[in-house]
């Protein structure tokens, strides 16, 4: 019977040389943060349209898998939605669908970047805060009506 170890594992085996020294990186583990971001939809939106959702430090990590948006009243018809940054408008979420009322995971339709690669976040271009802002695009819109979405993006902080 054959046996493989993941990348992972092999950075915490007690074998691995001088562990005393090495601490596991953040990909592997470490305190995952929460960002719940209430956010207005008028109904009036056009393809394209961002809302800035938040600032996150350069070296953030963001974590698609445990993100989500949470659709609190019916939107209308047709209603995507991307998250990501300048560097990638999409990398966090990538199409969701969010045009009924429930819980869109930020992997549905699509995987996004920084969920298929590990990605730390770059400072926005020309910005020397040494922060980059998330924002969604709100990427398709059909006839739409007022409704309240909760972006819940979960990332960790660089250490």
């Amino acid at each position: 019977m054959a046996s493989a170890n993941s990348d992972h594992y092999n950075l915490q085996k007690p074998d691995r040389s001088r562990t005393s020294l090495q601490a596991p990186p953040n990909v592997s583990d470490g305190e995952v943060i929460y960002a719940r971001i209430p956010v207005s939809f008028a109904g009036t939106e056009s393809a394209a349209d961002t809302v800035n959702l938040c600032q996150l430090p350069v070296g953030a990590i963001p974590i698609p898998a445990l993100s989500s948006v949470s659709v609190l009243a019916d939107p209308g018809t047709t209603l995507t939605v991307d998250i990501g940054n300048a560097a990638d408008p999409d990398g966090w979420c990538d199409g969701a669908n969010v045009a009924a009322v429930g819980l869109v995971n930020c992997l549905a339709p699509a995987i996004p970047a920084y969920e298929s690669t590990v990605t730390t976040l770059a400072a926005d271009s020309g910005a020397d805060d040494g922060l980059t802002t998330i924002y969604a695009t709100w990427a398709t819109v059909g006839s739409n009506s007022a409704a309240t979405f909760i972006f819940n993006l979960a990332y960790k902080l660089p250490r």
